[in-house]
């Protein structure tokens, strides 16, 4: 985990010096077909795949719960500029919502069929990088993110057993990476890749009965998100 937050601040840190150092637009990244225009925005629809929460009960003897959510959807939108060396950065604001799918308590194999929804708000610092190709159908990009994130999540079970409670804000970081399709010299289409994650969410959660226990929740969220980008 600290490997991959050092690894999002790294990223978003490194074009600092390289902005300060070149201000003009002479040293700005800007490939064969490319507007030139020094800002964009953009809009992504989400379909998130694989999602899940996971915390520690800490009754006698601690128990380990796993809450799986089904398949979920969101979107975001966002703004950005240009930087040197083929860097951007953006601020993009996102949601999700996640329906609850099933509980797993102590991991004993047996998941009980809940109830309940995760809705996730964040929004997000992001660096991403443009792979330098020309004459290629497609340009590649990876990127990472930091910001923060709003939770409100619960799961239950049809016989009163209240295994998850949660509405709080925490720190969130995200990879992503994908690809961009022109549609024009000012605007293109993009696919991509996102994995998310808020660690340490303040919860209450439960293994029968109320959710009586103060927990600390991992929740993770990955998701193919299609946008729609312009130039400004």
């Amino acid at each position: 985990m600290h490997c991959r937050v050092a690894l999002a601040a790294l990223l978003l840190a490194c074009p600092v010096a390289a902005a300060a150092q070149d201000e003009s637009s002479s040293g700005q990244f800007d490939p064969a077909g490319d507007s030139g225009l020094p800002r964009f925005a953009g809009l992504r629809g989400s379909f998130a795949f694989v999602n899940n929460a996971s915390t520690t009960v800490p009754a006698t003897p601690p128990t380990g719960l796993h809450a799986s959510f089904d398949q979920g959807g969101g979107g975001s939108v966002y703004i950005g500029a240009r930087l040197p060396e083929g860097f951007r950065v953006e601020l993009e604001g996102l949601y999700r919502n996640l329906p609850i799918r099933s509980v797993n308590v102590g991991g004993i194999g047996t998941d009980y069929v809940a109830g309940g929804h995760a809705n996730l708000g964040a929004p997000m610092v992001n660096l991403l990088f443009d792979f330098p190709v020309s004459e290629f159908p497609a340009r590649p990009f990876i990127g990472a993110g930091l910001g923060g994130a709003y939770i409100s999540a619960d799961a239950a079970d049809n016989s009163g057993n209240d295994y998850l409670r949660t509405s709080s804000w925490h720190f969130a970081y995200q990879f992503m990476g994908g690809l961009e399709f022109p549609m024009s010299d000012s605007s293109r289409v993009t696919a991509m890749y996102r994995w998310l994650q808020v660690n340490d969410v303040n919860s209450k959660c439960g293994i029968s009965g109320a959710a009586s226990f103060a927990c600390k929740a991992r929740f993770n969220t990955q998701s193919l998100d299609l946008g729609l980008e312009m130039d400004m």
